[in-house]
């Protein structure tokens, strides 16, 4: 039996809706995005920025409703059981370590904004996500120490 363990948790898949990127939406109507200024921008993009800030065409954000199929790569963790004699020391019949890495990465993202679990029209009840003044999901790294009594 091998005192070091790996768990992998897959990658997880999420499609078949949209996101509003407002963010850009917000860029736009302010004239601060490549959209406005960039002739060599993408004619979707330059579109969606005119529709968006003409009272003409009904100030329209669809525009901004972008595929939001993506793969993002969880949790992984490794562990360490310690030898028997380490957890004696204090009393503890075992011990292990073990380090944890969550919301590690994209492996695969057609939404082009930050993160395409942002969301900041939790409340919403319309439906919809949005991810303007929303903050993408965190990755963090944790080292944890378990002790068996």
């Amino acid at each position: 039996m091998t005192n070091l363990r790996t768990i992998l948790r897959p990658a997880q898949y999420r499609g078949g809706h949209y996101n509003q990127w407002g963010f850009e939406n917000q860029r736009c109507i302010s004239g601060n995005c490549r959209a406005v200024n960039d002739p060599k921008a993408p004619l979707a993009d330059q579109a969606a920025a005119v529709a968006t800030t003409s009272a003409r065409l009904g100030n329209t954000v669809w525009g901004y409703f972008t595929p939001n199929d993506f793969i993002r790569f969880r949790e992984l963790s490794v562990s360490y059981a310690l030898p028997g004699k380490v957890g004696s020391r204090i009393g503890a019949r075992s011990a292990n370590i073990a380090i944890v890495g969550r919301n590690l990465g994209l492996l695969y993202n057609r939404f082009p904004g930050i993160d395409p679990e942002t969301n900041g029209s939790v409340a919403n009840t319309g439906g919809g996500n949005n991810d303007f003044f929303s903050a993408p999901l965190l990755r963090y790294w944790m080292l944890r120490v378990n002790l068996g009594y």
